[in-house]
C-alpha cells in the first residue's frame, strides 16, 4: 500500500473512530436522562405509618434475633477452640 492509501486509510479509521464516539456520548446521555426520571419519580406508598411501624419493629427484632445468634456461635466456637487447645496441650505435656 502507497503512502496515498495509507493516509486514506487513517482518515476513514478516524472518521469511523469520530462516529463511533458519538454514537457512545448519544447512548450515554440516554442512559443518564432515563435513570434521572427514574431517581426522579416519587413511589406513592400504600401503607399506613401503623404498618411502617410494625416493618420496622419486625426489621429490629431480627436484627437483635440475629446478633444474638451470632454471639452464640462465637461462643461455641471459642469454646470448642479453648477445649481443642487444652486437649493439645495436656498431650503434650505429658
Amino acid at each position: 500500500m502507497g503512502t496515498l492509501g495509507c493516509i486514506h486509510d487513517m482518515q476513514r479509521r478516524d472518521r469511523e473512530n469520530r462516529e463511533l464516539l458519538q454514537r457512545s456520548r448519544e447512548r450515554m446521555r440516554d442512559t443518564r436522562w432515563k435513570m434521572m426520571q427514574t431517581t426522579c419519580r416519587t413511589q406513592s406508598s400504600d401503607l399506613t405509618a401503623e404498618e411502617w411501624s410494625a416493618i420496622e419493629s419486625s426489621i429490629a427484632r431480627e436484627e437483635a434475633l440475629r446478633k444474638k445468634r451470632l454471639l452464640r456461635m462465637k461462643f461455641a466456637l471459642l469454646t470448642l477452640l479453648s477445649a481443642v487447645v487444652g486437649g493439645l496441650v495436656y498431650l503434650f505435656i505429658r
